[in-house]
């Protein structure tokens, strides 16, 4: 997939987009609004675990999760990283085409990414922005080193094309995106992709605050099979906005890491890929050992990144498990292991954790 060479080859993009969705139909554009409103409420309080994970899935070496407060208790969240930038330019490929990242930025339930590849990829998670912030900014670099970025607001204002008739001009975010050409004032050297959210509210800040404390006090050793990184360099620089900085560095190795108490991989059956849209050919399982002095309050359930679930055995339990759509948690039925396991997500589950 092509990196655009100049901002001006992605404005032209913008361009084509805007005047495009101007043309849809009011059931298009009623749709849209409906399905982002929904995506929003879904993904509530998940912001800083889905834009970690979007960060992850690109890093190679560094990944930053900061929040800079505001006097009245609002503020601002910046996720970056040094990776893969923004690609403008969709990808042929022998089944079809793969879209682009700007196509998936700027649609419902398009994605760059597959299960293999990926932590996230249904291409829904970035809508968990505007559960914290109205407005969320974009940036990202071209082939000549430029920087260029879109500002998305939920909802945004767009006025129909001459012939088309509207009801109102309230439109999905992704309908009307402001062009931004510029360094942004809050770039830091090495980064190549940054996410802004420009205005939290007070009555956000405390979710995202605890949150970011909440993944620094966490392991991160299950992050290590993410296909990007295989050399054990990569540093996430956690920032609370307290004043206290926190670099995590993922350390990779072949074998377990240090801590780790076991570790198998399941096939993963052809009609589970099908219930599931998990397209693995094998799942991975793993529990990493609890501190000696931890709660069993404080050992969770993970995929990847961690879920808000207990699982209350005294070791972090790590699984290619089939998440509820805010991954906060695993559902879970009960599997008979000597029976074959139900064409289920749930079912799946029970099986994985059983094994």
């Amino acid at each position: 997939m092509r990196q655009a060479r100049t901002p001006s080859e992605v404005r032209a993009l913008v361009v084509k987009h805007i005047a495009e969705q101007s043309h849809l139909p009011e059931s298009a554009r009623l749709r849209d609004l409906g399905s982002e409103k929904a995506l929003v409420r879904d993904y509530s309080g998940r912001v800083v675990y889905e834009l970690l994970q979007n960060a992850l899935d690109r890093a190679d070496r560094k990944i930053l999760v900061r929040w800079v407060p505001r006097a009245d208790g609002g503020g601002r969240l910046l996720v970056g990283n040094d990776g893969l930038p923004v690609t403008a330019f969709d990808r042929p490929e022998r089944e079809g085409v793969k879209p682009s990242d700007l196509h998936s930025l700027l649609s419902l339930h398009s994605s760059t990414k597959t299960a293999k590849e990926s932590v996230g990829n249904k291409g829904v998670g970035f809508r968990s922005v505007f559960a914290s912030s109205q407005k969320v900014r974009i940036c990202s670099r071209t082939e000549d080193g430029r920087w260029w970025g879109l500002r998305l607001d939920h909802p945004d204002d767009l006025k129909p094309a001459d012939e088309v008739e509207w009801t109102s001009t309230e439109v999905a975010s992704f309908y009307g995106p402001e062009w931004l050409e510029e360094t942004p004032e809050w770039g830091l050297d090495g980064l190549v992709t940054l996410v802004c959210l420009d205005d939290v509210p007070p009555n956000k800040a405390e979710v995202i605050t605890s949150t970011i404390r909440y993944l620094e006090s966490l392991p991160q050793a299950f992050l290590e099979r993410r296909a990007r990184f295989r050399d054990g360099r990569l540093i996430i620089l956690f920032d609370d906005g307290s004043g206290f900085q926190k670099e995590v560095r993922v350390h990779l190795s072949p074998d377990l890491a240090a801590g780790h108490a076991d570790k198998t991989d399941i096939p993963m059956p052809g009609r589970i890929k099908e219930a599931t849209g998990l397209d693995l050919e094998k799942a991975e399982v793993r529990v990493l050992l609890a501190p000696e002095d931890g709660a069993l309050d404080e050992v969770v359930y993970w995929s990847y990144l961690p879920t808000e679930q207990h699982s209350g055995h005294g070791v972090h339990i790590h699984a290619d498990f089939y998440l509820n759509n805010s991954r906060r948690s695993v559902v879970f039925e009960h599997v008979d292991p000597k029976k074959e396991i139900p064409p289920s997500p749930g079912g799946w589950n029970g099986w994985l954790l059983q094994k």
